[in-house]
């Protein structure tokens, strides 16, 4: 009942400052969840979807789910998509259904830059029932809906590294019944390098930055190890305040499957409120310019 009594708290005071974007530890392997230049980036037909559990044994603790897919287009010269995600915090959910595309320019014979736009509805639901409160309590009404969404994204990219800025959502949104925030301008900075050890190892160290208009800024520092392009393990840290293991294992050409544990230290959620997040991506040659058999770092 404590811990229920505090996360309610901790909700009703992000809630009127508005949310943030889901966290996500597999962004490297999905970049369109945050950047919508990625879109047909990876010269396929990509799809991917993720779950998420944060702080495992916390009531009403975040859950996420996000589903993915694009397509590379015109020659690889542009891409289109699709990104779904729906996240659960205690009594609140929310749920995206944004279209994506994106236009890759290419700069060298190594260097292409990449723009990319996204746009759709967000629902925001707050749902009481299965809690204990005076229903006359105007702060606890409950009700659902939908705003329209704008989000744009930058990469420059070569064949060992990645720069990458981007807002997925750049509209103020409030709810119809109070002038409170349904979520806040978060702006992603994301880069990659890749160092080729031997013929079967490569290092790829990464850093992203968060940054958001009411919420404290936050950055993840990492590497992952791969080898054979058949699997990849990695450590990294959120901010320090949280430690993570990542690894993923490819079966076959057409599908990888990666797992990330982490471990909060006590100046965050405690030691024994743990996450976990499941990802699987599905990769298809169903043009004829598509390529699937090429060794991509990104």
């Amino acid at each position: 009942m404590k811990k229920l009594f505090f996360l309610l708290c901790v909700l009703l005071a992000s809630r009127a400052k508005g949310q943030q974007d889901p966290l996500y530890a597999q962004y490297l392997n999905a970049p369109i969840v945050i950047n919508p230049a990625y879109a047909g980036f990876s010269h396929d037909l990509s799809t991917a979807i993720t779950y998420r559990k944060q702080w495992t044994g916390f009531d009403g603790s975040p859950q996420t789910v996000n589903a993915s897919g694009h397509i590379a287009l015109r020659e690889n010269k542009m891409g289109a998509g699709m990104v779904i995600v729906q996240d659960k915090i205690g009594s609140y959910k929310s749920t995206e259904v944004q279209g994506v595309y994106a236009y890759h320019l290419p700069l060298t014979s190594q260097m292409k830059m990449s723009f990319g736009l996204q746009a759709g509805l967000i629902n925001y639901k707050s749902d009481y029932s299965q809690l204990v409160i005076n229903p006359n309590d105007p702060k606890f009404t409950t009700n659902s809906e939908w705003q329209p969404n704008f989000g744009a994204g930058l990469m420059l990219t070569s064949d060992r590294y990645i720069v990458a800025l981007s807002m997925p959502k750049m509209l103020n949104a409030t709810t119809n019944t109070a002038s409170q925030g349904l979520y806040n301008k978060d702006f992603y900075a994301l880069s990659a390098y890749v160092f080729q050890l031997t013929d079967r190892l490569r290092l790829k160290p990464f850093v992203l930055y968060r940054s958001s208009t009411h919420s404290k800024s936050s950055f993840d520092l990492g590497a992952t190890l791969i080898g054979d392009d058949s699997y990849s393990i990695g450590l990294f840290t959120r901010s320090f305040n949280t430690y993570g293991f990542l690894a993923q294992l490819k079966l076959g050409e057409l599908l990888r499957i990666g797992y990330v544990f982490e471990l909060p230290t006590s100046q965050s959620a405690g030691l024994n409120f743990t996450s976990h997040e499941i990802q699987i991506v599905f990769r298809a040659r169903v043009k004829k310019f598509h390529d699937i058999e090429s060794i991509r770092n990104f």
